[in-house]
């Protein structure tokens, strides 16, 4: 497998800013963006500033800035707006598209939202839909559908995005990231999903689930796959499961190399100043069901 070189590109990143926060502000609103701004700026200048600053509203205020001063710096912040946008536009018009505005307001939800709409923007396929699901009140409910011809049942994705997979967390923390630490959000990961009735991936539904997280080290994503692999062939009562995916989206100069030793099957690069994501699919070899998805 190899990588394609994506040759830098001369825009004008002014002009490219104020397309992005204008469509930015059609597609979600302007009036709800600035007051999330508002929010975020009083935050940062807070004396007890919150520990994860909501992602999308620094984004927005590095891009507003980047319209005055165009320094190289603020291309990162102009390419991860253009890269949400991306995920987000195609879904505007969908019944889910109410819950999708309502995920913005709160930082956490925002980031599950994220990955949500990178894994079905992954997981579609000729031969397979995928469908967002929205919240059953009272009931815990998985995260994306996928139907395909010939199966009588559903494929179920759920997503997990641990606050340990945002990089800043082990560096704020004067820590890296080792073996015990993937193994621990792994087992959380597969005992937050259940295993009765009443499971997001329990009794009678069949599915993969999708970790996601925002650090590009491919060591760490090596680890997590290794972690996925012992705990899927170890794990009693997870039959149902197909596997586990690895979302990871890495933002910022990151160069990619591919090396023979990390089974990456998927590798997304806009440019090398734009949003990279990388998938790692670990099947689980006790799945006991009839259907397989495109991965």
């Amino acid at each position: 497998m190899s990588v394609p070189v994506v040759e830098p590109t001369t825009i004008h990143m002014p002009s490219l800013a104020r397309d992005y926060l204008a469509r930015a502000e059609e597609l979600f609103g302007k009036e709800f963006l600035g007051e999330l701004c508002e929010e975020y700026d009083r935050g940062r200048s807070s004396r007890t500033p919150p520990e994860y600053p909501h992602r999308l509203a620094r984004c927005l205020s590095e891009v507003r800035r980047a319209v005055a001063n165009p320094i190289r710096g603020a291309l990162v912040a102009v390419n991860e707006l253009g890269s949400i946008l991306e995920l987000f536009e195609p879904w505007r018009g969908d019944p889910i598209w109410p819950s999708l505005l309502r995920s913005l307001v709160n930082p956490s939800e925002f980031i599950h939202a994220l990955f949500t709409l990178a894994a079905a923007r992954h997981l579609a396929a000729d031969d397979q839909k995928v469908e967002l699901c929205d919240e059953i009140e009272g009931r815990r409910s998985y995260d994306i559908r996928i139907v395909k011809p010939g199966l009588d049942h559903i494929l179920a994705v759920e997503i997990k995005t641990p606050a340990e997979l945002r990089r800043d967390w082990y560096l704020a923390r004067g820590r890296s990231f080792g073996d015990q630490d993937a193994t621990r959000i792994i087992d959380k990961a597969l005992k937050s999903v259940g295993k009765g009735h009443e499971g997001q991936l329990g009794d009678g539904k069949h599915g993969i689930l999708v970790i996601g997280g925002f650090f590009p080290s491919r060591v760490e994503i090596w680890r997590l796959g290794e972690a996925a692999k012992k705990r899927l062939r170890k794990s009693e009562g997870r039959e149902q499961i197909l596997g586990i995916l690895l979302v990871v989206i890495a933002i910022g100069r990151e160069r990619v190399v591919w090396t023979p030793q990390l089974s990456l099957t998927s590798i997304e690069l806009y440019s090398q100043e734009r949003l990279a994501s990388w998938t790692w699919y670990t099947p689980n070899p006790k799945y006991n069901g009839d259907g397989n998805i495109n991965v």
